[in-house]
């Protein structure tokens, strides 16, 4: 309904990892699955040399303006990057790691940063209820920023490059076996030392649907949607499946003190952005 076609990965947690798990502290038969699917997919991309790759949990839920926001966030990675990539290369050639899908990252402190001062899509920090870092200094309601992270939490979506991709399976191949950390965690130790060249934005464009509504029964502005929470995306594409299977023009914000509660995709327009740098010479910004 919004222009994807999938590839589900299916896979079980082997039995000795699995009895590990359960018997520390650290980990989780359910951590351990998830583990495993990650590997998993991380090793299709690799065996079946993608260029790159967006990994998805099952439960993510994106914006019905998914593609118009990559294609703005495209235009700010290669800027962040400095990179003259080609067509073929939308998102720039020096990156490894694209976090779509977080709860909570932290810029990198030198990073050039792509701000959208007024995206209508960008939900506010009262409702990401389980994002576990502060937002970037300056980032208000109705802003996203993007920029190169040092480390995220939560691996709802991300994209991958292959070259990414055969790093991040060796650091994933090394704690395997013992089964002590969580896929995130690896993949934030990576972007911390930089050995992945990461890239983010907060909030996070991806969000992912839970059933778990105590905390939203508690909020009077989320919209109870047969007993599902918002996801932390502002036009759910889950919340709008009725309408976008009947052919309705128009769709419904998850939050009802929503600046904008109601919009047509066909008319959503890349919002204006702003790039900003500092050097030697003091602090930059462009227009874009």
């Amino acid at each position: 309904m919004t222009g994807f076609h999938l590839h589900f990965e299916f896979t079980k947690t082997p039995a000795k990892e699995r009895d590990n798990a359960e018997k520390s502290s650290k980990g989780s038969e359910a951590d351990t699955g998830a583990f495993h699917m990650h590997l998993k997919a991380i090793q299709r991309v690799v065996a079946e040399s993608f260029a790159s790759a967006l990994i998805m949990e099952e439960t993510v839920d994106w914006d019905v303006n998914l593609k118009m926001q990559l294609k703005g966030l495209a235009s700010g990675m290669r800027l962040m990057q400095e990179s003259n990539a080609s067509a073929a290369l939308p998102y720039g050639d020096r990156w490894d790691l694209l976090w779509l899908g977080h709860c909570g990252m932290k810029c990198a402190a030198a990073s050039s940063f792509l701000l959208a001062p007024h995206d209508i899509t960008a939900v506010p920090s009262r409702h990401l209820m389980s994002y576990r870092r502060e937002p970037p200094a300056g980032v208000k309601n109705q802003m996203r920023l993007a920029c190169q992270i040092e480390e995220a939490v939560g691996s709802v979506a991300y994209a991958v490059t292959n070259e990414g991709a055969q790093k991040l399976l060796t650091a994933l191949l090394e704690v395997a076996p013992k089964q002590e950390e969580r896929f995130d965690v690896v993949a934030s130790r990576l972007c911390q030392t930089e050995a992945l060249s990461c890239f983010s934005t907060y909030p996070a464009i991806m969000g992912r649907r839970s059933v778990d509504c105590e905390e939203g029964q508690k909020d009077s502005n989320v919209v109870d949607l047969n007993g599902d929470c918002p996801s932390g995306v502002m036009f759910s594409t889950l919340n709008n499946l009725g309408s976008l299977s009947n052919g309705i023009s128009k769709v419904k914000s998850a939050y009802q003190d929503a600046v904008i509660k109601e919009i047509d995709p066909a008319q959503f327009e890349v919002p204006h952005t702003m790039f900003k740098w500092r050097d030697d010479r003091g602090e930059h910004e462009i227009s874009l």
